[in-house]
């Protein structure tokens, strides 16, 4: 056997710093490779102003299922938009000012039908679109996603019911904003296709005389058989359920899915007995699905309730998840490729470029609890 003789022992031994050298150098550069492949998500909610709760809520139910998902590739930051336009702009603008390819999550419509048409003029970043928005003042634009329903068909289940069950006189009390008046001109659209007179009446989200607006439409129209509530859950328009309900109104009082919300609910209190609104699932007190039971359970362990805004905000992670762990880059193509994802409340289809289609019931309040509407 041939001896090693020192200048040999020097010599692998530098090769074999070389080597270790190598792979650390690599290893290294794959560590910085992970932290810059790292998904920052910028959620665009209010978590201040009229609709704090819902923001909260919906906060709650993103970080409790990055918690669940365990992904390090993910990271949520949160942005104010106090439910305001104009503060949507600037509070995304700062927040996302050094990143190229920023994702955004959007809550409402206020704050989409802005930062959708910002981002694009910026040439930078997705929007996931959450909530309903106004589409045809966005058809121009492909830099966005949307993940829940248009406004017609967040009170598509409520007007068919409506239309299946009266022909004389209804009503519909909305929102003076973009969700409300979008909901409105869609109910009388509907009512007057089907030859069924219907009349309107609007309110100011910041109005803190709720009760001359109601009363403009029941003194004017006192047999209306019906009034639909056209909003998003402000206190203004949590207002309208209490005055119809004071005012002794005998017909049926319908609403949306902003109903779906446990504050509306500890705020109405007896007053939202017996109204009728689209929902989800899990929002039953007796859900019907595994799944939706399942995520029920989920968000007593983690002191959630099951509004439509923790439904949203929890699927909204999960199939950001998705999108990440498989590689997909986060455009309107991919989105049209995966067809569909299994949501808690059911499936979420991407039939159309840009547009998604959920899975909503028709739910009542009784006594207290959430039961599903029979169709009769």
């Amino acid at each position: 056997m041939k001896k090693l003789n020192w200048k040999s022992i020097i010599g692998w031994g530098v090769a074999a710093l070389v080597v270790v050298g190598i792979v650390g150098t690599n290893m290294y550069q794959e560590h910085l490779k992970s932290l810059t492949d790292k998904r920052r998500v910028y959620a665009a909610l209010p978590l201040t102003g009229v609709l704090a709760v819902a923001g909260q809520d919906y906060k709650k139910a993103m970080d409790a299922a990055l918690s669940k998902i365990k992904n390090p590739q993910i990271e949520l930051v949160y942005v104010d938009t106090e439910f305001k336009g104009d503060k949507s702009v600037s509070a995304v603008q700062q927040a996302t000012f050094s990143d190229d390819n920023p994702l955004i999550l959007s809550f409402a419509t206020l704050t989409s039908n802005v930062l959708i048409p910002y981002m694009a003029n910026q040439h930078r970043g997705f929007v996931m679109a959450g909530e309903t928005i106004d589409m045809p003042m966005l058809k121009d634009y492909t830099n966005y996603q949307r993940f829940s329903v248009l406004s017609n068909e967040s009170t598509q289940l409520v007007v068919d019911y409506i239309k299946k069950k009266y022909k004389d006189k209804v009503g519909v009390i909305y929102s003076n904003d973009p969700y409300g008046s979008s909901l409105a001109t869609y109910f009388m659209d509907e009512m007057e296709q089907n030859n069924i007179p219907a009349f309107k009446v609007s309110f100011e989200n910041n109005s803190t005389d709720i009760r001359n607006e109601v009363l403009k439409l029941l003194l004017k129209h006192p047999d209306l058989e019906a009034i639909f509530v056209a909003g998003t859950a402000t206190p203004a328009y949590m207002n309208i359920f209490r005055q119809l309900k004071q005012q002794d109104f005998k017909g049926e009082i319908l609403t949306s899915l902003c109903f779906a919300q446990k504050y509306v609910f500890e705020n109405l209190e007896d007053y939202a007995n017996d109204v009728i609104f689209m929902t989800m699932e899990p929002h039953l007190d007796a859900p019907r699905t595994a799944k939706a039971k399942e995520f029920r359970e989920f968000c007593l362990k983690n002191e959630m309730y099951p509004s439509f805004s923790s439904i949203e905000g929890y699927d909204m992670v999960n199939l950001i998840n998705y999108m990440v762990s498989n590689g997909l880059d986060f455009n309107q193509d991919n989105f049209l490729k995966l067809k569909e994802f299994d949501s808690v409340a059911g499936k979420v289809n991407f039939k159309n470029l840009g547009n998604a289609t959920y899975s909503f019931i028709l739910a009542k309040v009784k006594d207290g609890k959430f039961i599903p509407v029979k169709e009769e």
